[in-house]
This record gives structure tokens, sequence and C-alpha cells, in this order.
């Protein structure tokens, strides 16, 4: 309350009187400055470090099932980038014609969430290519997309 014009009790009486505060008091959620007391109690009792531990198991299991669906099903097709970390994987496709939009709209028809890699450059494409992200996918999900794009890129 320090942030607010006055003396401290004219603070606390302002913030007192507004009926959303009052109403998070009622609930036992009292804020302060956009942080709930119940979050800042999970982050220190290491709730949050272990679900990022969690996640980031399960992302690894994501990424690595996804590398490997990619490499069984689509092999010369295209060759991936990026594969060691993060939750995006980019597919670098050869130099057969075929546009990397072109196949995101196709993939999109199919129910399938891709990016062009061409969008992503200034000026002219150097390169063709995919952005898969997989953070939304569960595990069971990915051989069935990836059979999807192959459908789609030996079309």
């Amino acid at each position: 309350h320090a942030d607010l014009p006055g003396r401290p009790g004219e603070a606390r009486q302002v913030v007192q009187h507004d009926p959303q505060i009052r109403r998070r008091e009622e609930r036992g959620r009292i804020e302060d400055r956009g942080h709930d007391h119940h979050e800042i109690d999970h982050h220190r009792e290491g709730h949050f470090a272990r679900h990022i531990r969690k996640m980031r198991t399960i992302y690894a299991t994501r990424r690595r099932v996804l590398v490997d669906e990619i490499q069984r099903q689509l092999g010369d097709l295209c060759r991936i980038v990026g594969a060691e970390a993060g939750m995006h994987v980019t597919l670098l496709m050869r130099s057969d014609g075929k546009r990397d939009q072109e196949i995101a709209v196709k993939a999109t028809e199919r129910k399938l969430w891709l990016s062009p890699l061409s969008l992503s450059y200034i000026g002219t494409p150097s390169q063709q290519g995919l952005v898969l992200g997989f953070g939304n996918t569960r595990e069971e999900q990915i051989p069935g997309a990836v059979r999807v794009l192959k459908r789609i890129l030996t079309a």
C-alpha cells in the first residue's frame, strides 16, 4: 500500500473500500501488487520447481517421440534442425519445388497446426521448411500427426 499517496491509515482505508479487494479478502485470496498469496506460497513450498521438473520430462519425451517419428516416417523428405531442446522442431525441406506456406495451409485443413519457416525470413526466404510445436500435443497423438504430414508432403 506504500505506493498510494497519503498517510498509511488513509491508504489502507482506500484499499479496504475497494469492492473487488473486499470480495477477494472474503474468499481468502488477498492480492498484493498483482501476486496472489496462494501463488506465492505455492512457489515457496517448491511446488513450482516440481512442476517445472515434471514438465521438462514430459516435453523431453514428446520431443524424442516427435524426432523418432519424423526420422522413421519421413526419412529423407526433410532434415531436422533444433531437436536438442525447446518446444519446437524445425524441418528443412529438400528443394523439390514444394512451398512451405502451401503445405501449412493443407496441414491446417487436416487439423495439423504448424508454421512455414519462410515467414521467419526478412526478404526472400533462403530455405523452405516447417516449424513444428509439440507442447500441446499428447505423446500418443504424435505418430498420427507425423503420418498426416507425410501424406501432405508426398501428395
